[in-house]
């Protein structure tokens, strides 16, 4: 199960009873959110936040200076074309007041992907929401954590099922071009795209 709330403004949206797993601060870099979080033990490290993110990653360089092991390697494409990621399995993530176990990560380096300058950690997002109802807080800056299994929606906004496509949270939408012409489909929510939309080649083609 996989549920999410997002609120762009203070008003709050969930029943004032509905008692919270976890609240978790976070920074915005550019159009990503940004939390910190301890893998094994270690010191707080800069990761983003991503429900496009199907599985975990750490930079190459962290995982080593942490004593992160290789357990497994997978197959993947880069920028040569085909290439083989370093995995590791089993590692205890600590987010806040939450602990995930179990943790497969990737391995790779990303010293390349920095955020206004600001080099991350690595990528969390699957594992991280899908046992929860999470509430995305845009203007306080907030991961709001709630348990699954209680959780009632009571506020003004709309409820619109979601689903898993490749452990992406996914939606049905549809998009009104500027000539009128409308488009529906499924489309992917991603928070770590930096984007407020995209669309395949081919539908663009087509449309």
């Amino acid at each position: 199960m996989v549920a999410m709330t997002i609120s762009l403004t203070s008003q709050i949206l969930v029943d004032p009873e509905e008692k919270p797993v976890a609240v978790i601060p976070f920074e915005m870099n550019g159009s990503h959110i940004t939390v910190e979080a301890s893998v094994n033990g270690s010191e707080k490290l800069p990761f983003t936040f991503d429900t496009g993110g199907s599985t975990g990653l750490i930079d190459h360089s962290i995982a080593e200076r942490i004593g992160m092991k290789e357990t497994s390697k997978a197959p993947g494409m880069g920028a040569g074309g085909h290439t083989e990621y370093s995995l590791s399995s089993g590692n205890t993530i600590k987010m806040g007041d939450l602990t995930f176990e179990n943790n497969t990560m990737v391995m790779m380096d990303i010293s390349h992907m920095k955020q206004f300058g600001k080099q991350i950690g690595g990528v969390l997002g699957y594992h991280q929401i899908v046992g929860y109802v999470v509430k995305i807080d845009y203007d306080t800056k907030r991961l709001i954590f709630y348990d699954k299994d209680s959780y009632e929606y009571s506020g003004s906004g709309s409820i619109i099922p979601i689903g898993l496509e490749r452990r992406i949270p996914s939606l049905d939408a549809e998009i009104e071009l500027s000539s009128g012409t409308k488009i529906s489909g499924r489309f992917l929510l991603d928070t770590g795209a930096g984007l407020y939309g995209s669309m395949n080649s081919p539908s663009v083609l087509q449309h």
